[in-house]
């Protein structure tokens, strides 16, 4: 475990005409040259460190006077620690202390000072503290083919640049509220919404993916406050477009529709036994191949924190435009805005009809 601070003990012992022997050169080391004094202004200076933790491999002790200053090695053997000054002038000395790790950084630090009086020893205590700071890591994961758009919505930064696609555009005013990861996109009104560029996209196979919140009550699968809120869409024109939602409407519940030409399909309704509170968190899928998911007869599935809730084997007519705007958080049309009324949070779109979600967890 390590310790949050230490306690060093500085041993001052001041004995005039002792340890004449020793060389002030080697001893002293000098960081500035040494004043001339009497032999009988003269003492030393002996530190121990009597408590050391596990991962301190060395140290320096640093003394100053005025112009003087003396810089030394601390020894550690057994996790103690001793180092001497010797010939040291009378007065006041301001002490620094640093302990260094086994690669040399400095983990532990602490100042302090030393009165050496003539004739006396004195014994200064200095609380030598833990060096800490924040560790911030960023793994770089290879993004898996076929995610053409991932943003993680939140914040306005994460919103205007996504982690791979185009960026996205606000309109109105979107908040930022607790959801899965940090924060998400909030929107309750019809004149505000996200925007990405969907030129990348042509509706005929993809997987749509986010987790999400919401302000009302779901109960099989019907929206319980009377109106319908909109995850995302997808608009090309009056007559191309499709829409996932939650509808207020007994019969229906969570829809995926499309308009292909004037005709209206209504691919996917549900009212089923998905029941949820309001303020609960939840991810959401919808996967579409009109050659059928992963080569079975199923064109529309929806999952549900991770698991398959629904699924229709239903074909419909191949989709010939490339283009359009993604709406997040609202359904836009010429007669019809939906706004969603909870928290959208990090949202992916997938070329590709993907069935396994067990990697939801990690934004």
């Amino acid at each position: 475990m390590v310790k949050k601070f230490l306690l060093l003990l500085l041993v001052l012992t001041l004995a005039a005409g002792v340890i004449t022997n020793c060389s002030k050169k080697e001893e002293l080391n000098p960081v500035t040259p040494i004043t001339s004094d009497s032999s009988d202004n003269k003492g030393k200076i002996s530190f121990r460190l009597l408590a050391a933790a596990d991962e301190i491999a060395s140290g320096v002790v640093t003394i100053t006077k005025g112009s003087m200053t003396y810089k030394k090695p601390i020894t550690i053997e057994n996790q103690e620690g001793s180092v001497t000054f010797e010939d040291i002038q009378v007065g006041k000395w301001n002490i620094l202390v640093q302990l260094f790790d086994a690669d040399g950084y400095e983990i532990y630090t602490g100042t302090g000072t030393g009165i050496v009086n003539k004739d006396e020893t004195t014994v200064v205590k200095i609380i030598v503290n833990h060096n800490t700071g924040n560790l911030e890591i960023d793994v770089e994961v290879p993004l898996p083919d076929g995610l053409i758009l991932w943003n993680k919505l939140g914040s306005q930064t994460e919103v205007e640049n996504s982690v791979t696609g185009p960026n996205g555009i606000i309109s109105g005013t979107i908040l930022f509220q607790p959801c899965m990861f940090d924060n998400g996109a909030y929107n309750n009104t019809a004149d505000s919404y996200i925007t990405f560029d969907g030129s990348f996209f042509t509706p005929n196979c993809f997987t749509f993916e986010c987790w999400f919140k919401t302000d009302f009550d779901v109960v099989n699968g019907v929206a319980q406050d009377g109106k319908n809120h909109t995850l995302f869409g997808w608009y090309y024109d009056r007559t191309h477009n499709m829409t996932f939602y939650f509808k207020h409407e007994t019969d229906e519940g969570l829809c995926f529709n499309l308009h292909n030409g004037y005709k209206y399909y209504h691919y996917f309704a549900t009212s089923s036994d998905i029941t949820f509170n309001a303020g609960t968190i939840h991810h959401i899928a919808l996967v579409y191949d009109r050659n059928g998911i992963s080569g079975g007869n199923d064109i529309v599935r929806m999952y549900l924190d991770g698991n398959l809730e629904y699924n229709s084997t239903t074909l419909y007519p191949e989709e010939t435009n490339t283009g359009g705007i993604f709406y997040i958080g609202v359904a836009r049309d010429v007669s019809i805005a939906y706004p969603f009324s909870g928290t959208i949070d990090n949202i992916k779109i997938y070329n590709y009809a993907k069935t396994d979600f067990s990697d939801r967890y990690t934004e």
